[in-house]
């Protein structure tokens, strides 16, 4: 579907990968810039601080969460179950490295999402 006949699927996806990935950057970015002369001073600072720790905490759960990935895999087989299986347990441990190092490192982020919510 992505490819014509004899087409190469994985670099088909590749690409798709990474044009997704540098269009949601540029994006982010843009947003960012529009929110900083809405925003009062100090608000790209905050969000810098929050981006260094999420993104810090992220890829040291996408370590830990490849292991568990591998492990799972290894022990469960080639299977589409395990792999869904493995899909989500990665996931939930990059979310949950992230959550655990912004709520250790950056807990003015915590401050004010509980003071915007009640």
């Amino acid at each position: 579907m992505l490819t014509p006949e004899g087409g190469d699927g994985v670099a088909t996806l590749v690409g798709l990968g990474i044009a997704h990935t540098v269009g949601m950057t540029i994006g982010g970015l843009l947003v960012v810039l529009a929110l900083r002369s809405l925003m009062p001073d100090g608000f790209t600072r905050g969000v810098l601080r929050s981006l260094a720790v999420g993104a810090t905490s992220a890829l040291i759960g996408a370590a830990i969460g490849r292991i568990a990935v591998q492990t799972v895999l290894d022990l469960a087989g080639r299977t589409l179950l395990a792999a869904v299986m493995a899909a989500l347990l990665g996931s939930a441990v990059v979310g949950l490295a992230a959550i655990v190092g912004l709520r250790t490192f950056d807990r003015a982020i915590l401050a004010s999402v509980r003071s915007s919510h009640g």
